[in-house]
């Protein structure tokens, strides 16, 4: 006597593991910048599910996955559903890749798995800012012309310059800006990359004003007879002073004071003296030095 008996073994079968999608805003990220919105794979902006084979049962089920060498190995995320929300992939240290894995579940059986396409998220190179002034300090003294030279930027980037003199502001772009400093302020720099990420920083420029010469003789008199000498003194507490007659220079360096030769005539002496800026102001004096034509 025969019994007879049929059982069905299934073998799931995946005709696609679908695509994946990414906006082009999101295909570099700036650091500690997370996702615009999600990568695709429901369908939208060209990305697709994946299918089963015609004739195959189950339900696809999906997993998220990330490389941080370049594709050599994965590992999942929090992440299984047909779309990775910003949330699920968080910020990114580093370039990655990203992926996503469908596999068929029946009855609790997972079988075949295919993977999507592989999209690259590039963390953009972190840029450091910086601004040099031409004349060494951002304490600047009053009128001068000034070039700001940046820093720290990379290939293709592009700079925004942003230079404030008391209440006015103007703009300027390129490596280096110049201005006129006339009034306390600042002066910003926005670097901004190819991926659209910006990186700022701003320096506060002061005004220094040239420092009041006052110029006297130690003797207290502009009077000196032929032949005499005589002692010129600046006020103390300034870098550097210059003693000069016409374009000729007598005496420079840090001494505030300076004595003359033997005197022959009238003489006017030019005294420069700088403060710690630079900044440099000038005085005059005159010598008189009486002279007889004849006794009579």
């Amino acid at each position: 006597c025969v019994g007879t008996s049929t059982i069905t073994i299934y073998v799931p079968k995946l005709e696609s593991g679908g695509l994946i999608s990414i906006e082009d805003v999101d295909r570099v990220l700036c650091s500690g910048e997370s996702l615009s919105t999600s990568l695709f794979g429901d369908g939208t902006s060209g990305s697709s599910s994946a299918t089963l084979e015609v004739g195959s049962e189950g339900t696809i089920v999906y997993q998220w996955q990330i490389s941080y060498d370049s594709g050599l190995t994965y590992e999942d995320l929090a992440a299984t559903t047909e779309n990775l929300t910003p949330a699920a992939l968080g910020t990114i240290s580093q370039t990655v890749k990203v992926r996503r894995l469908a596999s068929v579940d029946y009855l609790g059986d997972i079988c075949e798995t295919a993977s999507s396409n592989i999209l690259d998220i590039e963390l953009d190179q972190v840029r450091t800012p910086e601004i040099t002034s031409s004349t060494g300090s951002f304490t600047i003294c009053s009128d001068s012309n000034v070039t700001f030279t940046a820093s720290g930027g990379g290939a293709g980037d592009t700079y925004l310059w942003e230079f404030t003199s008391g209440t006015t502001t103007t703009t300027s772009n390129g490596a280096t800006t110049s201005a006129t400093i006339t009034e306390s302020g600042s002066i910003r720099l926005t670097i901004t990359t190819t991926g659209g990420c910006t990186y700022t920083i701003q320096e506060m420029i002061t005004v220094s004003s040239a420092p009041t010469i006052i110029v006297s003789t130690t003797s207290g008199s502009n009077v000196a007879c032929e032949g005499d000498s005589i002692t010129l003194s600046a006020q103390s507490g300034l870098s550097t002073y210059t003693f000069m007659v016409g374009s000729v220079i007598k005496y420079s360096g840090p001494s505030n004071t300076f004595t003359t030769a033997g005197l022959t005539t009238t003489t006017i002496y030019t005294v420069e003296a700088s403060n710690g800026v630079g900044c440099v102001g000038t005085s005059t004096i005159t010598i008189y030095v009486p002279k007889l034509e004849s006794g009579g």
